[in-house]
Order: C-alpha cells, then structure tokens, then sequence
C-alpha cells in the first residue's frame, strides 16, 4: 500500500560490481555476474523516503527456500533517497542464482507504513542454467501456493466445524485439539468448548500413558465428522447437569457441570471418561464404535 507523506517508495533496486564509496552513475547494473566479481554493491532508489526510515537488504542463496546468507540495515539521514549495500567475498562465488530484497518502513504500530521489492541476479550461471532454474523454481512457486491454499481451505473448515460444535454445546466458543480416523469414516475432530474468551487449549495429542491417542481434562467437547455430524459430545441442561449425546441418543444426563471430564482417546477410536459426580464418586463411561462409524453406548458406573 503507497499513499500519505511518510509512505516508502521504492523505484529502482539495481546491483554491479562495486564497493560502497563507487560513484552510482559509474555502476553497470546487470542481473549475471561472474564467480571472480567479488565485490557487488545493491543500490536503492526511492521516490520518498522519510528520515530516519529503516532500510534492511537481504542476501539469500539461491532462494528464499534457504536461510538468508545475510543482512543489513541503515537508517535514512535528511533529503537521502539513495541506499547502498556491499556484498563482496574473500574467495570466488560459488555459481548459484541469488537474491536481494529490500524492506523499507517507518513509524510504528498503527503508523507503520512499508515497501518492499526483490531483485534475482546471477553468479556463475549459463543462460541454460538460469532458464532450468527458473522453471524449478516456478514449479516450486505452483506448489508452495497449492499448499498454501489447501492449508487455508482446511482451516477454514475446522473453524466451520468449531463454530457447529460450540452451537452444539452452547459454548462461547470452541477450538479442534484433536483429529484422525477415530470412527473409520474418515477423518474426525475432537473440538472443545468453552465458556471464556481465553483459549484454555488442552495439551497436544500425544496421550499420558501409552497406547493413548490423546488425553485431557475437557468441562466441554464434541467429536464431529467431517460432514459435521455430531458423533459425540456435552450438551447443557436446564437442571444445572450436562448431557453425553449422540446421533443415536443420550448415554448419561448427569453429569456435573463445571466438572472436568478426563477423557482419553484410544486406539480403536472409543472415547473413555472418567469424572467425579455430585456424591464425590468416581464414574466412568466408554463409548465405542459402531459398524455405521458412528458412537455407541458402552459400559458406565459410578463407584
């Protein structure tokens, strides 16, 4: 985004052979260089740059796909709308392709306003070996953004299903601790509710004891499938209990609401519970799988 007194604007990022102190008109700007040209200088040009504005350049080879190889950062004096950086090596250029990009900012927070621009350049390399390298690297592009994209889809449908299950448990708000092909109907989510504005997430999957897919303390959950059937979850009741429902009905209308439930998840997909009633006994409830990949009601007791 451009626009306003203070904006950065960069117009021109160049780079030559040359050191620091190399008069700018004398720089031959080009984008291939060979190993023995040791001394490189970038060199940015801005329509406006205010003062004291931060400039950082950084190096990368060959990509962004690895570390930066370096960096540096200057801060603008009164009136300068140029920036200069030196790249220079002791030893010979391996032959690589390279990166330079600059970022420019000033101000702070809500104020902070940018620009930023990138420039691909040489060292080494034959025409042939920079075409082969920019269509890997195109290719490397496609499939970063394929990623990217699946990733924001899939996020976008775990927030759908949170925002289901927290209507479902008429929770403020919700959140997936947990998910895998509980019910062999693909992939299911455990999805926990919760009645504060903090996200007082459960730990990881990993499970305390072995054999345990996932363990934690849950006061609210639901397991959705994908579809966003409710395979099993905690539904508040009007007496001041909560319920343990299913597609298929209730398994038990009692529990304490507030309680912490301990729920484990197994192996074979069946969700085991253990909590402490109103009478300070301890009861359990396990809920297997059904042939229709769904929760059936398994054994409970309160002792």
């Amino acid at each position: 985004m451009r626009g306003g007194s203070d904006q950065p604007a960069i117009n021109f990022i160049g780079i030559g052979t040359g050191t620091l102190v190399t008069d700018v008109n004398a720089i031959h700007f080009r984008n291939t260089f060979k190993t023995s040209e040791t001394k490189l200088v970038g060199v940015v040009s801005f329509a406006h740059i205010a003062q004291g504005s931060t400039v950082q350049a950084t190096w990368f080879s060959p990509d962004e796909r690895v570390p930066p190889l370096g960096r540096t950062t200057i801060t603008t004096e009164s009136g300068a709308k140029i920036a200069r950086f030196s790249f220079a090596s002791k030893e010979p250029w391996k032959p690589a392709p390279y990166e330079l990009r600059i970022d420019a900012s000033t101000g702070k927070g809500e104020n902070l306003k940018t620009d930023s621009g990138t420039l691909a350049f040489f060292i080494g390399m034959t025409q042939p070996d920079i075409d082969a390298y920019k269509k890997d690297y195109a290719a490397y592009q496609k499939t970063v953004a394929e990623q990217n994209a699946a990733a924001e889809a899939q996020q976008a449908a775990e927030s759908a299903l949170a925002q289901q299950a927290a209507r479902f448990m008429d929770a403020r708000r919700a959140f997936v601790v947990f998910k895998g092909n509980l019910t062999g109907g693909g992939t299911d989510y455990v999805i926990q509710g919760s009645d504060t504005t903090v996200e007082d997430a459960a730990p990881p999957g990993g499970g305390a004891a072995p054999g345990v897919l996932y363990a934690a303390a849950l006061k609210q959950f639901a397991i959705l499938d994908g579809s966003g059937n409710v395979l099993l979850g905690v539904q508040k009741k009007s007496n001041g209990f909560n319920a343990l429902k299913s597609g298929s009905g209730t398994f038990y209308d009692k529990l304490p609401r507030g309680a912490d439930l301990q729920m484990a998840v197994l192996p074979s997909g069946s969700i085991a519970l253990t909590w402490t009633d109103a009478s300070q006994k301890t009861c359990t409830l396990e809920a297997t799988v059904t042939k229709d990949h769904r929760y059936g009601a398994g054994s409970s007791e309160c002792r």
